[in-house]
């Protein structure tokens, strides 16, 4: 197995991850790309890195105002060198994740303090198991 082909099973799971299907072997124009973009230097890492900061730069891959950035989310697009550095710049933070709605946060903080309360009622409860035997 070759550079290309290592680095791009691990690409083709960050596509993957955002709902991207990528046929798995590597062939033809793209298998030039990414051979060009690793003898420039690159890692797969960084071209992971792309991935992610493309959906970064869009703050998802939801269509807004006529333009649906999911129809240019392809490897040919996300790894143009004109934006590649940027791209990879913005992925480092790893992968995007959709801001919390305040019904999403009032969920979690419901969650949160149901089980704080939970774990004081068990601390009590073997609180109570330990002294209880000196009641008798």
């Amino acid at each position: 197995m070759s550079d290309a082909d290592e680095a791009w099973a691990v690409i083709r799971e960050a596509f993957a991850a955002y709902g991207k299907r990528t046929l798995p072997s590597l062939r033809g124009a793209r298998r030039k790309l990414l051979d060009r973009l690793l003898d420039d230097g690159y890692s797969a890492e960084d071209l992971v890195a792309a991935v992610h900061g493309y959906v970064h730069f869009h703050r998802g891959l939801r269509a807004e105002d006529g333009f649906d950035p999911r129809r240019f989310f392809t490897p040919e697009s996300v790894f143009r060198l004109e934006k590649l550095e940027p791209r990879i710049e913005l992925g480092l933070d790893g992968p995007w994740k959709k801001p919390e709605t305040s019904s999403e946060r009032r969920d979690r903080e419901r969650q949160e303090r149901v089980a704080k309360e939970r774990r004081v009622v068990a601390q009590e409860r073997s609180l109570r198991a330990v002294g209880g035997d000196e009641e008798f």
